[in-house]
């Protein structure tokens, strides 16, 4: 969407461009909307996204929703763990 708003407004761009842009960014924005939604993740709470079982497949797991009591800590810890597990991927076998 950047790269689109950027060529839309571009000072050699035609003058209704902008228009196209906001048009699909609506597109964008109901979609991304939908896709959090499908997703369950709120504000207080996460959940893995449901996966549904084709016929004849088992059944997925159980999904639970873990609560988000500090959103804040809990991004510093993801960030943390997730520079620890690429570090241990660097100085792993090549």
């Amino acid at each position: 969407m950047h790269l689109h708003w950027l060529s839309a407004y571009d000072p050699d761009q035609h003058g209704s461009a902008p228009f196209g842009w906001h048009r699909d960014f609506a597109d964008a924005r109901n979609r991304l909307h939908d896709w959090v939604a499908t997703s369950g993740t709120r504000l207080e709470r996460d959940r893995p996204t449901r996966q549904t079982a084709w016929p004849g497949e088992p059944p997925g797991d159980p999904v639970e929703e873990i609560e988000i009591t500090n959103r804040n800590d809990d991004f510093i810890g993801f960030v943390i763990d997730d520079v620890e597990r690429r570090r241990a991927g660097e100085d792993g076998p090549t």
